[in-house]
């Protein structure tokens, strides 16, 4: 979920780490009928900006949280998006966020995980996914909004 939200909405990893699921709000289109998600994210350099969650972001982050037993449509606002590893259920009231450094090793375990599945086939590709930086992918856009 982490990797799939960081390379969809072009959040950096701090910022992820302290987004809490009351900064998450669907916005209604009333021409198309469908709902928008944007994310509040207060930016290291203190501006307030709307970071739009696209469908692949908002559906990757709704299994997490149901996976989690978190019911994403009835939860309490100071859930962090990231929950601490292992945290099975949210226990603690409510639950600590996850830090910059924690979202930085989820995604280098990914990069690593990635590029050792295509070491076989493609060791160019799997070379350059070992080299990627977690900061990459605050410049990707896998999907469009």
């Amino acid at each position: 979920m982490v990797v799939r939200v960081l390379a969809n909405t072009g959040l950096g990893g701090g910022e992820l780490a302290k987004a809490l699921i009351g900064d998450l709000h669907p916005v209604h289109n009333l021409a198309t009928g469908a709902d928008s998600w944007f994310l509040a994210v207060r930016r290291a350099d203190g501006r307030n900006e709307r970071v739009v969650f696209n469908s692949a972001a908002i559906d990757a982050l709704h299994r997490y949280l149901r996976v989690n037993r978190v019911d994403p449509s009835n939860a309490d606002p100071r859930i962090p998006l990231v929950l601490k590893l292992n945290s099975y259920a949210v226990a603690i009231d409510p639950p600590p966020p996850n830090s910059d450094q924690t979202i930085y090793s989820i995604v280098c375990k990914a990069f690593k995980t990635g590029a050792d599945v295509l070491e076989a086939n493609y060791p160019q590709d799997a070379h350059i996914l070992r080299c990627a930086a977690p900061h990459w992918l605050r410049y990707t856009r896998l999907y469009p909004p």
